[in-house]
C-alpha cells in the first residue's frame, strides 16, 4: 500500500472543530494504551495522531475511526490535553465530506446510521425506532437483512410497548428542526416538515 502525502491535510485537520489541540500530541502513547477497542482490533490512537500531523490521507480510511465508543479514557489519561475523541469526530466529519464527494469509498455504515439518526430526531423531534430502522435499513444497502438480524429483538421490544409502529412528535418539533437549520448540512434540510402535536 502506498502512502500519499498531501501537506495541507494537517493544517485542513486541526483547522477542524475539536482537533485544534493535535498539535500538542507528544506520542506518549497514553491514547492507544487507554482505548479499549485497541485489544480487538487494528487500531492505534497515537499512530492516528502521527498520520495527521504527517499529512496521511489514508487515516481516513481507518476502521477504528467508526469503532471509536468515545469512553473519553484517551480525553481524560491524556498529559498534553489533546482530546483525541474530539479529533476522531472530526476525522469522521472529513471521512464523510470525502465519502460525499465520491473520493473515499466508505466501508463503515456508522456514517449513514447516524445520519439516519438525526434525521429522525430533526423530522419528529425524538427517535422514532421504526422509520430509523427502516431509513437505515434503505441506505445502508443491508435491507431486508437487517430486519431479519433484528426480528427476535424488535419483537419483545414491540410487545412491550417499547418501539412505536407510528411516529410521535414532541409538541414543539419546530424548535427542534430551527436547532438543526442553523448548522451547515443539517439533516433538517432533507426532512419533510410535518404539523405539530397539540
Amino acid at each position: 500500500m502506498t502512502m500519499r502525502v498531501d501537506p495541507e491535510f494537517r493544517g485542513k485537520v486541526v483547522g477542524e472543530l475539536g482537533a485544534e489541540r493535535l498539535l500538542r500530541c507528544v506520542q506518549c502513547s497514553t491514547c492507544t494504551v487507554s482505548c479499549p477497542i485497541s485489544e480487538f482490533v487494528d487500531w492505534n490512537p497515537r499512530l492516528v495522531v502521527e498520520k495527521c500531523l504527517l499529512g496521511l490521507r489514508d487515516v481516513l480510511d481507518e476502521e477504528g475511526l467508526w469503532l471509536c465508543t468515545s469512553c473519553q479514557n484517551c480525553y481524560e489519561r491524556c498529559p498534553q490535553d489533546v482530546r483525541f475523541s474530539e479529533i476522531v469526530l472530526a476525522l469522521r466529519r472529513l471521512a464523510a465530506e470525502e465519502a460525499k464527494a465520491g473520493r473515499l469509498k466508505l466501508e463503515s455504515t456508522k456514517p449513514a446510521f447516524d445520519e439516519c439518526f438525526l434525521e429522525m430526531v430533526a423530522k419528529y423531534g425524538r427517535q422514532y425506532e421504526a422509520g430509523l430502522l427502516r431509513t437505515f435499513a434503505k441506505r445502508s444497502g443491508l435491507g431486508f437483512k437487517l430486519f431479519l438480524s433484528y426480528k427476535g429483538i424488535g419483537m419483545r421490544l414491540f410487545k412491550k410497548g417499547k418501539v412505536a409502529l407510528r411516529p410521535d412528535k414532541i409538541k414543539r418539533v419546530k424548535e427542534v428542526r430551527e436547532v438543526f437549520k442553523r448548522f451547515s448540512g443539517s439533516p433538517s434540510s432533507s426532512v419533510e416538515t410535518g404539523g405539530e402535536h397539540k
